[in-house]
């Protein structure tokens, strides 16, 4: 047998003997032992042995059985020591054991030395490890329970120990010496193992000059968190300054070398101020981005608000400036009266222009639901709009555009064909009315520019001021994300937007972090009479940063109003220095918390969570986590919609009304023609249900089999907020292209249940009249249509007509302009409110009955006008009831309305026979009014 084979047979039974040996001593513990655990093993290791216990036990043996070794002390020795080596090192500790003279005799208490299930030592372990874990964790440990008396169990520790009073009694039993180490020969560490240090990604021992102050503090006292904010308006001016003439503004643009630095822009701020900012800033150029923005989450106080229940930050910004200007971006007000500025035939019209993803939008969509139309403007690819991540307010009202290439435009706002080609899609829209708010967020990323922000922003700035006052209305109010403004350019665009509107004011929120140099200005109500002539020479601007903006190219536009003139305004001047100075002043503060942030990872700002708590309410806005977005199934969506609308209602909802036939008239069904409303039937009858953008599912109603279809696989493809149920008909439009006659489909609503989880039949607990809903519609109609969208088919509202008009109403879609031969002609109706005018025949009629019975509208005899009368109790009332008793209910209406179907032959009604019923029903009408006048005249004369 070889040296290195016999070595390794002598190794294998030294580690198989050792083994038996430590498989021995470990059932001997098991044996005398009733608890196990590792913290309990390792305070019967040896080398804690001869200070264990006042008390000595009373034989060798029982020492031997005492000094038993746990199996992970013996394995420690398995492996490097021989059988004899491990022999002489129990003798040692047992030697030692005999002759310490601080030992007794009393046999009694040897098993206090050894045995956890002694009452007061395992007190002692389980108070000692409570202890030492809330140590190593850095909490502090849990406070004592007192005592039916009231007396705490232990006595108050010393104040100098590092340790709990319990831990270092428990300790010093077992004989530890806070000046000597542990472990067999006394080799450990004395002091406590400190935390590590190690910070980010740095290397162990590595530290900034300019952050390698551990002991750094911040005065929180000096350091305010206010919920309620101040604004600060910049003042009129005193005297009167002349109107601005665009020639005479065209001589304003001054050309010069294109700004590199910003320290040498003092005219609009202390000079101190502003270096003392650079040099804040510059500090953190050498720091890691992980380690400032972990300081910076740190020390914000108002970090922890975050996004709330919406896609971003940007979302939260905007309510939190909308609750501090008086919620002017969600319920503008005229100049001067203080009216809403929103007509009430029209939705809320608004624009967010270099927004992407789009915060700010979802806010607004949050507070206005479906009667907001938002018109979206921004970069295609990373920065688009993310629509599907709209979640607290629903997308489909808000209009995605890029310019002239409609929805596969680049969406530059650099470009001036694109300014013009949104100007004219949003004049088209709203009927060159205009919206009432734009909003502007744009921003892109300036990492190691961070101090020029402000000169790679300005054509930004100039873009966005141009194209909100492209498409803003007269009165409505804009509001825009800025950086610094201490160049001459900068101010100049400042003292444009303070000519154009009523008020501006430069505005930092407090959602906007402080240390950053971000601000907004706030512009209310434009001057209509101002704002063309401003736009024009903005254009014009635009124009000449587009021709410079290669870099090839040396000068750009360097100043757009002349010094003299931002000056000569005192008070335009003072203000904008002053904001400068205070908005520096807070954010040099503020980069200074950071540093020590930096600094000292232990510093926090504990005050977020009840700033979070109370500006959230303050707000108005939800304190809670956003939710995750869950798939819309369509069977969920009816069962939840069907539900509301009570028992029995799906199987009204999903036929259509009584045909209506000759028994109608025969029976004479229909007394009053003024308790009823028509609509044209143009196509098939469909009831549309929306689980959200396109899924939007369709049942046609004179199929048998009544299931749900995707109008994704069909030609009808639209889209509609969830939770939106609506009767509908699918129409196929003709028209002329100028050459051409094409077609079409489209969707028209007769009536709306719900739109967007709204219940369109009740408001505060009352009935919602038919006509109304109507109304609701046609602003509807408004909101959700795209024209842009090629891919989605355009939603109509059919007209409501009155019955007792509808001889005359015949009359009109009879291609012949004569009713002698209209049972054998076909009806046109023609929609002279689009653009196009689009031509659909017209295949029967539905006839409502929206009054209650017992209440019927008639008509005075006397006075000539319509009066509301009680059939059971007789009594008549000028107006509609104040308690809304006359408004039939969805189920009464349906259950008493009539669908004329012109093809069908079963006992059909012929149109000649329904014009003729009408016009002797209103013959009536007129012979009781002449009787009634010719009553009155003989009375008078007699």
């Amino acid at each position: 047998m070889s040296m290195s084979k016999k070595r390794k047979a002598n190794e294998d039974n030294e580690q198989s003997s050792s083994k038996t040996h430590s498989k021995k001593n470990r059932l001997s513990v098991d044996n005398n032992q009733s608890t196990t655990g590792s913290f309990d093993s390792a305070i019967n290791q040896t080398h804690y042995a001869p200070y264990a216990s006042l008390n000595k036990p009373s034989s060798s043996s029982d020492i031997s059985h005492m000094w038993s070794l746990p199996d992970s002390f013996n394995s420690s020795f398995s492996s490097t020591s021989s059988n004899s080596d491990y022999d002489s090192i129990s003798s040692s500790y047992k030697s030692n054991l005999r002759t310490n003279s601080n030992l007794t005799t009393t046999t009694d208490n040897t098993s206090m030395i050894y045995n956890p299930n002694h009452q007061i030592g395992k007190q002692e372990i389980r108070d000692t490890k409570r202890e030492l874990s809330s140590q190593l964790n850095g909490t502090p440990p849990p406070k004592k329970k007192p005592r039916n008396d009231g007396i705490s169990t232990l006595p108050t520790p010393p104040p100098s120990s590092d340790f709990s009073f319990a831990a270092t009694k428990m300790m010093e039993k077992m004989g530890y010496d806070k000046n000597r180490g542990l472990g067999l020969n006394a080799q450990g560490p004395t002091k406590l193992v400190e935390e590590s240090k190690q910070k980010g990604r740095r290397g162990l021992g590595f530290t900034y000059r300019a952050f390698n102050d551990e002991t750094a503090d911040w005065n929180f006292d000096n350091d305010p968190a206010p919920v309620e904010e101040e604004i600060h308006w910049c003042p009129s001016s005193d005297h009167i300054e002349a109107p601005l003439d665009l020639d005479d503004m065209r001589e304003w643009i001054k050309l010069g070398p294109k700004k590199k630095v910003i320290d040498d822009e003092v005219e609009f701020c202390d000079e101190d101020i502003l270096k003392e900012m650079i040099d804040g800033k510059t500090v953190f150029d050498e720091l890691p981005q992980k380690e400032m923005e972990e300081a910076r989450a740190r020390s914000n106080v108002y970090e922890t608000i975050g996004q709330s229940i919406f896609l971003n930050r940007a979302a939260v910004k905007m309510a939190n400036i909308d609750c501090v200007f008086e919620r002017m971006f969600t319920d503008p007000k005229t100049p001067n009266d203080q009216r809403s500025l929103v007509q009430s035939d029209e939705p809320f019209y608004f624009a967010d222009i270099c927004a992407g993803p789009g915060g700010f939008s979802e806010y607004i969509l949050w507070k206005k639901q479906w009667r907001a139309k938002g018109f979206g403007f921004t970069l295609k690819g990373n920065s688009d709009f993310a629509l599907h991540k709209f979640l607290a307010g629903a997308p489909e009202t808000f209009d995605p555009y890029y310019g002239v290439k409609d929805i596969d435009g680049d969406g530059d706002i650099f470009k001036s064909e694109n300014i013009d080609a949104l100007q004219n899609y949003v004049n088209k829209c709203t009927k060159l009315n205009g919206v009432h708010i734009v909003m502007a967020d744009g921003g892109f990323s300036v990492e190691g520019q961070e101090n020029i922000q402000e000169i790679l922003s300005k054509q930004l700035y100039l873009c966005q001021f141009l194209t909100a006052l492209s498409i803003l209305r007269p009165g409505g109010h804009f509001v825009c994300k800025l950086f610094d403004l201490f160049t001459p350019f900068s101010v100049g665009l400042i003292y444009l937007m303070y000519r154009t509107f009523n008020q501006i004011s430069i505005h930092k929120p407090v959602t906007s972090r402080p240390a950053n140099s971000e601000r907004y200005i706030i512009c209310k109500s434009l001057r209509g009479d101002v704002r063309d002539v401003v736009r024009t020479y903005m254009y014009e601007i635009n124009a000449l940063q587009n021709k410079y903006r290669d870099d090839t190219e040396y000068n750009d536009v360097q100043s757009i109003v002349p010094m003299n003139i931002l000056k000569g305004n005192e008070k335009f001047y003072e203000y904008i220095r002053n904001s400068n100075n205070q908005l520096g002043d807070s954010q040099i503060r503020n980069l200074k918390k950071i540093r020590a942030f930096v600094s000292n990872a232990s510093l926090k700002d504990y005050r977020q969570n009840d700033i979070r708590t109370r500006c959230l309410q303050f707000w108005m806005i939800p304190n809670g986590a956003r939710q995750k977005p869950k798939r819309l199934m369509c069977n969920d969506i009816q069962n939840v919609l069907f539900h509301q609308l009570g028992n029995g209602m799906e199987n009204i909802l999903c036929n259509i009304p009584n045909l209506f036939k000759n028994s109608v008239l025969d029976q004479h069904q229909i007394q009053s023609l003024f308790d009823y409303r028509c609509t044209l039937s143009l196509g098939e009858p469909v009831l549309l249900l929306s689980c959200g953008r396109g899924s939007v599912f369709a049942m046609e109603l004179k199929n048998k089999d009544k299931r749900w279809s995707s109008s994704e696989r069909t030609q009808s493809k639209i889209e509609l907020p969830p939770y939106t149920l609506l009767l509908a008909e699918r129409v196929k439009e003709q028209f002329t292209d100028g050459r051409n006659n094409r077609q079409r489909s489209a969707i028209y609503i007769i009536d709306a249940y719900f739109i967007g989880n709204e219940n369109m039949l009740v408001q505060n607990k009352r009935p919602i009249v038919f006509m109304d809903r109507y109304r609701s519609l046609k602003l509807f109609e408004k909101t959700i249509n795209k024209p842009a969208r090629t891919d989605l088919v355009p939603i109509r509202i059919h007209e409501q007509l009155r019955l007792e008009q509808m001889d005359v109403q015949f009359d009109k879609l009879c291609t012949s302009g004569s009713l002698n031969q209209i049972d054998s002609e076909r009806l046109w109706f023609t929609n002279n409110d689009i653009e196009s005018k689009p031509r659909v025949e017209v295949r029967g009629l539905w006839i409502f009955k929206f009054v209650q019975h017992p209440w019927t509208i008639l008509l005075s005899k006397s006075h000539q006008t319509k009066y509301f009368h009680n059939q059971i109790n007789r009594t008549s009332i000028p107006a509609a009831p104040n308690d809304s008793s006359h408004v039939a209910s969805l189920r009464s209406m349906l259950e008493n309305s009539f669908y004329w179907d012109f093809n069908n032959r079963d006992d059909s009604v012929q149109k000649s026979v329904f014009i003729s019923f009408i016009q002797e029903k209103n013959h009536e009408i007129q012979s009781q009014q002449r009787i009634s006048h010719h009553r009155t005249a003989t009375s008078g004369n007699n």
